[in-house]
Protein backbone atom coordinates (compact mmCIF):
# COMPACT_ATOMS: atom_id res chain seq x y z
CA UNK A 1 0.00 0.00 0.00
CA UNK A 2 1.33 3.42 -0.97
CA UNK A 3 -0.33 6.63 0.20
CA UNK A 4 0.48 9.73 -1.85
CA UNK A 5 0.12 13.19 -0.34
CA UNK A 6 1.27 16.00 -2.59
CA UNK A 7 0.55 19.61 -3.44
CA UNK A 8 -1.81 20.18 -6.39
CA UNK A 9 -0.36 19.98 -9.90
CA UNK A 10 2.94 18.58 -8.59
CA UNK A 11 3.86 15.23 -10.22
CA UNK A 12 5.01 12.62 -7.70
CA UNK A 13 7.22 9.81 -8.95
CA UNK A 14 6.52 6.42 -7.40
CA UNK A 15 9.95 5.07 -8.38
CA UNK A 16 11.10 5.11 -4.71
CA UNK A 17 8.41 2.42 -4.24
CA UNK A 18 9.63 0.49 -7.28
CA UNK A 19 6.88 1.61 -9.68
CA UNK A 20 7.96 3.53 -12.81
CA UNK A 21 4.93 5.84 -12.91
CA UNK A 22 4.00 9.25 -11.60
CA UNK A 23 0.79 10.55 -10.07
CA UNK A 24 -0.36 14.14 -10.31
CA UNK A 25 -3.40 15.53 -8.50
CA UNK A 26 -5.45 17.94 -10.64
CA UNK A 27 -8.52 19.46 -8.98
CA UNK A 28 -8.19 16.81 -6.27
CA UNK A 29 -8.21 13.93 -8.75
CA UNK A 30 -5.27 11.57 -9.32
CA UNK A 31 -3.82 11.21 -12.82
CA UNK A 32 -1.39 8.38 -13.65
CA UNK A 33 1.28 8.51 -16.35
CA UNK A 34 4.38 6.45 -17.15
CA UNK A 35 7.75 7.83 -16.12
CA UNK A 36 10.05 6.06 -18.55
CA UNK A 37 9.35 5.58 -22.24
CA UNK A 38 10.78 2.06 -22.03
CA UNK A 39 8.46 0.95 -19.21
CA UNK A 40 5.22 -0.68 -20.35
CA UNK A 41 2.20 0.65 -18.41
CA UNK A 42 -1.16 -0.90 -19.33
CA UNK A 43 -4.50 0.56 -18.27
CA UNK A 44 -7.87 -0.81 -19.49
CA UNK A 45 -6.02 -3.22 -21.79
CA UNK A 46 -4.24 -0.34 -23.56
CA UNK A 47 -0.60 0.69 -23.30
CA UNK A 48 -0.47 4.27 -22.03
CA UNK A 49 2.49 5.63 -23.95
CA UNK A 50 2.82 9.30 -22.97
CA UNK A 51 -0.86 9.62 -22.02
CA UNK A 52 -2.13 10.33 -18.49
CA UNK A 53 -5.32 8.69 -17.21
CA UNK A 54 -7.54 9.66 -14.30
CA UNK A 55 -7.69 6.99 -11.61
CA UNK A 56 -10.74 5.98 -9.64
CA UNK A 57 -11.19 3.42 -6.88
CA UNK A 58 -10.84 -0.21 -8.04
CA UNK A 59 -8.99 0.71 -11.26
CA UNK A 60 -6.18 -1.67 -12.06
CA UNK A 61 -3.05 -1.13 -14.12
CA UNK A 62 0.13 -3.05 -14.80
CA UNK A 63 3.70 -1.87 -14.91
CA UNK A 64 5.87 -4.51 -16.49
CA UNK A 65 4.55 -7.77 -15.03
CA UNK A 66 3.24 -6.26 -11.75
CA UNK A 67 -0.49 -5.59 -11.26
CA UNK A 68 -1.66 -2.65 -9.11
CA UNK A 69 -5.12 -1.75 -7.81
CA UNK A 70 -6.30 1.72 -6.81
CA UNK A 71 -7.87 1.82 -3.32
Amino acid sequence: LVVVIAPPDQPVALTPRGVAVQVEFRNGRPWLSPLAAGERVVFADQALGAVAVQLIRSDTFTVGAALYEVE
